[in-house]
């Protein structure tokens, strides 16, 4: 019977050794899926640098004064901007259809700025100007006129400041 039970024992043995070993590889095969979501949101933001500033030099009345300048503008891909350059400090006093006006002490001389090479858009005075942002620095131009058909106007040194604003 000793045999038996030796058999019987080593069998044993080896069923839980074997059921053992099963069931370790078993657990350490497995593995317990998760999920982790991983988000952002870009928003839009913008940045208005490197001005250059427009500047007419000595005008001659009766003649017309071109002069440009401008401002880069990086803006984050595809946001929709609007950019306005406000009246300045002459605003109310310009003549004719020019929108802005230098001012020296309490005299006054007239100018617009356009968004274009060709003086046919003016940048508004109350308004602004959509843009569509690249991610990318854009060179933005504003061209300046001083009218040749002003009127009445005081020798003296004349400035103006405008503010550049973009919205997003």
């Amino acid at each position: 019977m000793r045999t038996k039970a030796n058999v019987r024992t080593f069998a044993l043995a080896i069923a839980a050794a074997a059921l053992s070993s099963v069931a370790g590889s078993a657990i350490a095969g497995q593995t317990a899926p998760a999920i982790m979501t991983v988000t952002a949101t870009v928003g839009p933001s913008c940045v208005l640098n490197t001005v250059t500033n427009v500047a007419f030099g000595t005008y001659v009345p009766g003649t017309e004064s071109d002069a440009s300048g401008s401002f880069t503008l990086n803006c984050t891909a595809g946001a929709p901007i609007t950019v306005a350059i406000s009246a300045g400090n002459g605003s109310g006093h310009s003549q004719g259809t020019d929108t802005r006006a230098m001012v020296s002490g309490t005299n006054f001389l007239s100018y617009d700025l356009f968004q274009d090479g060709g003086h046919t858009t003016v940048w508004p005075v109350a308004g602004s100007v959509p843009f569509t942002g690249t991610g990318a620095p854009v060179l933005v131009n504003v061209f300046g006129r001083i009218r040749g058909t002003l009127t009445s106007v005081v020798n003296g040194a004349y400035s103006d400041t405008v503010n550049i604003v973009a919205s997003f």
